[in-house]
């Protein structure tokens, strides 16, 4: 990622869009400004696709969460660990648990997660993360979410809203682990690691 662009964004985006379709505009802001959210740099990514046959355009809203830029703030929040680990709950932890809760019979499976269109760790296939690493999300403001203040408390009838999904999330995960204990050991116990403080030279 070079400043304000996402490197081979096309390449990126490839398995989610095909060969059907190709990118022709995209528009990229930062959402995040100078002292906010030191653990991520997020971008608007406003892409438009047209469709290889009938030359039919749609555009796709997205998110996208790359690592910081500054090395110090790289080793605080782990970023070689905590970049994986996001990348797989979204890629293999939200269809796991869906998957499980269908399964089930569950009529209202969990939908307060962004979809996720693309994720890397790099360019070159390796396991290490990188400046290239980006996880591509949907832009939950096109579906008529909004940012609050965060300085000012939720009303009653969105505390309730969180709550009633954060037991529903706790809830799941636990069930999962007692009734499908193999799906859980290799789809979600990967990604339950201790987050580890950085050493005490990490300011050097």
């Amino acid at each position: 990622m070079t400043g304000e662009k996402i490197v081979k964004l096309d390449q990126l985006l490839n398995g989610y869009i095909g060969d059907s379709k190709s990118i022709v505009d995209t528009k990229f802001s930062r959402l995040t400004g100078p002292g906010e959210n030191y653990g991520s740099i997020l971008l608007k990514v406003d892409i438009t696709l047209e469709n290889k046959k009938d030359n039919s355009r749609e555009e796709l809203h997205t998110v996208a969460k790359l690592i910081p830029e500054d090395e110090f703030f790289q080793k605080i929040f782990n970023v070689q660990v905590s970049c994986k680990v996001e990348i797989g709950f979204y890629d293999t932890i939200v269809p796991t648990l869906q998957r499980f809760q269908k399964d089930k019979g569950v009529q209202q499976v969990m939908d307060f997660f962004p979809k996720m269109y693309a994720s890397r760790l790099n360019l070159n296939g390796s396991d290490t993360v990188d400046q290239d690493a980006v996880l591509l999300l949907e832009n939950l403001i096109e579906a008529g979410y909004k940012n609050v203040d965060r300085f000012e408390s939720f009303d009653l009838p969105t505390v309730k809203v969180v709550l009633k999904d954060l037991a529903v999330f706790h809830a799941v995960p636990i069930a999962l682990k007692l009734l499908e204990p193999e799906t859980f050991q290799s789809k979600v116990r990967p990604y339950l690691v201790d987050f580890e403080p950085p050493p005490p030279d990490a300011e050097n």
